[in-house]
């Protein structure tokens, strides 16, 4: 039950809404506010006050005096209570919601797109040039990686490790060794110490609010090779976008939402893998 003022005969169960309510829209078009209601100290423990200011209470229930057009905005959580002289206390309550104010009955969501690129650390073995070398050549790098053969720079020889009879060891060249240009290079930065590289690689964000949650049929495309929202970049190469990352937040009427996709390398993800 809401009251339009404050008097000393406000009783246990009553609230006053005061004039302080504000609201305020974000660049995605959602809308967060609050307002303060004041009522006898011992209020907050009434079932009335419970149930009056539950998640999801309407702004305009607990407050019938605010205009008609802030009924989407709903209760999202109390944002503090503070004594007042006299026995009573200020209850400040915050609201969030999903509207328009362009005329039209139905808000849609107005999202921000983002591109970046980023860096990862990873293995030299899956470095694109090294990917492209022939089996052989790779299961020679991937000895030299692991440290079960040796790498002899100056003479660009691969050495395999032999224990004589005697069990003295010794290291002598290989039977097979790199010839390409690009392995050989490989095997020098593998035998200084640099068996990782940085890999460049760029995520399509999309954020918004609205009134709605993400359908479930979008979060089962995570992992998947998937079309980005928006106008993302085309690069060449065959490449496509898998989504890689979703979340969402809600506050009383209004649901929050990021999707992300990451780009694929040259070739495009494994169909096999990725795809239903």
């Amino acid at each position: 039950m809401g009251y339009t003022q404050w008097s000393d005969s406000l009783e246990l169960g009553q609230w006053v809404p005061q004039a302080d309510f504000e609201a305020e829209q974000t660049d995605k078009g959602g809308w967060r506010g609050t307002q303060s209601f004041m009522i006898v100290r011992g209020t907050i423990d009434t079932p009335e006050f419970t149930a009056a200011f539950s998640e999801g209470a309407l702004a305009t229930t607990l407050d019938p005096k605010l205009p008609v057009f802030w009924g989407f905005m709903s209760l999202s959580h109390i944002v503090k209570v503070a004594n007042r002289r006299g026995g009573y206390s200020s209850v400040t309550a915050a609201f969030a919601g999903f509207g328009s104010m362009d005329g039209n009955d139905e808000a849609l969501p107005d999202p921000t797109y983002h591109l970046r690129g980023q860096l990862s650390e990873r293995s030299i073995m899956e470095h694109e040039k090294v990917v492209a070398l022939a089996i052989g050549e790779r299961l020679i790098l991937e000895m030299l990686w692991q440290e079960i053969y040796r790498w002899d720079g100056a003479n660009s020889k691969v050495q395999t490790r032999v224990v004589d009879e005697f069990g003295f060891e010794t290291w002598r060249d290989g039977d097979t060794q790199l010839v390409s240009a690009d392995s050989i290079s490989a095997a020098d930065l593998i035998a200084a110490g640099k068996k990782t590289y940085q890999h460049p690689s760029f995520v399509w964000e999309k954020r918004w609010e609205s009134d709605e949650a993400i359908p479930n049929e979008e979060f089962n495309n995570l992992g998947h090779i998937d079309v980005p929202d928006g106008t993302p970049p085309e690069p060449a190469g065959d490449r496509d976008w898998m989504l890689t990352y979703g979340a969402q937040d809600e506050q009383g009427g209004l649901f929050s939402a990021v999707k992300e996709w990451t780009l694929s390398e040259r070739g495009g993800f494994d169909t096999f893998l990725y795809s239903d």
